[in-house]
């Protein structure tokens, strides 16, 4: 009887060893396959600011159409699957590769200001989220977070964006880098890119001819 739950012990080691190693890294690198969680967004008081995009989850590997300036304007485009958002940590390194396919004279406008040098950037934001808090003491408790360091200009082609997950790299709604990054980390709720300029980097954007946006793979590693 002893031997036998020797090897059901032992199996059980190798079986948690072989996930953490393996499957588990495995999943983190292939989430982008799984459409489930993504969405336009943010979403405040049942309505989008993303205005004219979907508010059904999309499949990020087929990717999206990004609105003319008449129909609209992309802020957001995030997920809560787990696979994802369970693996932001500190001391990890994110990797989102996305592909802009159209016409190569294609341009990308900020929604705030009309100036063709949109950009898209890494974002996390925490679980309840406060929309229209924007008081001094709050800075400490920012639950919007955004990689600027891996804020990278829109034009057609494949981009691949790289990025620690260390304070340094990121700011918080007000613009600052502080150590509650690492706090608000741990109660991430959504991952993903959001869309806009200097005027506001997720303030919006829209382009003036027929553009798809996918998501090729997101690794965090």
């Amino acid at each position: 009887m002893s031997d036998y739950i020797i090897v059901i012990v032992l199996a059980a080691i190798i079986a948690t060893v072989y996930y953490k190693l393996f499957f588990k890294e495995k999943i983190a690198q292939m989430i982008y396959e799984d459409a489930d969680g993504w969405r336009f967004g943010p979403i405040i008081k049942g309505e989008t600011r993303s205005k004219g995009m979907p508010f059904s989850e999309i499949d990020v590997a087929k990717g999206f159409t990004i609105p003319k300036r008449a129909d609209g304007h992309v802020n957001e485009l995030t997920t809560d699957v787990p696979a994802i958002v369970g693996q932001l940590a500190a001391g990890k390194t994110i990797e989102i590769v996305v592909e802009i396919e159209g016409d190569e004279d294609a341009q990308f406008f900020q929604k705030e200001n009309d100036v063709a040098d949109a950009t898209m950037t890494p974002f996390f934001r925490v679980d309840n989220v406060n929309w229209y808090v924007n008081l001094p003491e709050d800075m400490e408790n920012a639950d919007r977070w955004y990689g600027l360091g891996g804020r990278t200009p829109m034009t057609i082609g494949r981009h691949t964006i790289t990025l620690p997950l260390s304070q340094d790299r990121w700011i918080n709604v007000w613009g600052q880098n502080l150590p509650s990054f690492y706090e608000a980390l741990k109660r991430a709720e959504r991952f993903g890119l959001v869309f806009g300029g200097n005027f506001g980097l997720a303030h919006g954007v829209y382009t003036d001819r027929a553009v798809t946006l996918k998501i090729v793979s997101v690794k965090i590693v």
